[in-house]
């Protein structure tokens, strides 16, 4: 009997721990395009990939990221890098429109063949 509470316990737990978890995706291509932007003192870089496609807030087809990250730089940089030599990215991103109301959040993202 006490072994079947701590089951149901330990259970309860993973249950609510999950729906805590972040959803994360990563979406692999080329970059179309950015638009670097500020607004409220903040600097915002949107950019998007070929394969990105609008869903829930992400009207816009589109990945933003802002200033307050601390690998903000390394991302607009590693964009702008791989959108003018046409190189395969991988951008991790948060299915959540924090940054701006219509971008999904990009956390950081991957050029070329490496493991990410």
């Amino acid at each position: 009997m006490k072994t079947y509470i701590y089951k149901i316990v330990f259970l309860i737990t993973v249950v609510f721990s999950i729906s805590h978890v972040q959803a994360y995706d990563l979406e692999d291509g080329f970059i179309k395009g950015y638009l670097p932007y500020a607004q409220g003192g903040r600097e915002i870089f949107f950019f998007n990939v070929d394969s990105t496609v609008a869903s829930g807030c992400n009207a816009t087809n589109r990945y933003a990221i802002d200033n307050t990250k601390d690998n903000f730089k390394s991302v607009v940089s590693a964009v702008m890098a791989a959108y003018h030599s046409k190189t395969i990215v991988k951008v991790q991103v948060t299915k959540e429109c924090n940054v701006y109301p219509n971008a999904f959040d990009a956390n950081y993202i991957c050029v070329g063949d490496v493991p990410c």
